[in-house]
């Protein structure tokens, strides 16, 4: 099984001005999904998703990049490069795809229940 890993910037707090600085990124909303490579019996493939919330450091003065300016990728970058997990991340993804796939627990109605 192979899974692909995709980033979504929800939201991002930033501060209007700090510093000498303006729209400092402070907090990142993501999110991260993973789509596998498999296909259920419906015919389509198996996927699961988490989020979470990154607190960012102090803005890099020699490297800052105006809010205006940023793009997902330079986003995804400080995801990437915080005190974020990512390899766990992708491994709590794996493990609700592989649940999915061959589940340990089901849920069903009682077999004597005729709900139609």
């Amino acid at each position: 099984m192979a899974n692909t890993y995709n980033w979504k910037i929800d939201a991002m707090d930033r501060y209007p001005t700090q510093d000498s600085l303006t729209g400092v990124v402070h907090t990142i909303h993501w999110r991260m999904s993973a789509i596998s490579d498999q296909t259920g019996e419906d015919g389509n493939l198996y996927t699961a998703d988490t989020y979470g919330t990154c607190s960012l450091g102090e803005a890099d003065t020699e490297n800052y990049t105006e809010y205006a300016d940023l793009t997902q990728s330079i986003v995804e970058g400080w995801l990437e490069n915080s005190d974020l997990d990512v390899a766990q991340i992708q491994s709590s993804l794996d493990d609700q795809i592989n649940q999915l796939i061959t589940p340990s627990n089901l849920t069903e109605a009682p077999p004597w229940t005729d709900f139609n």
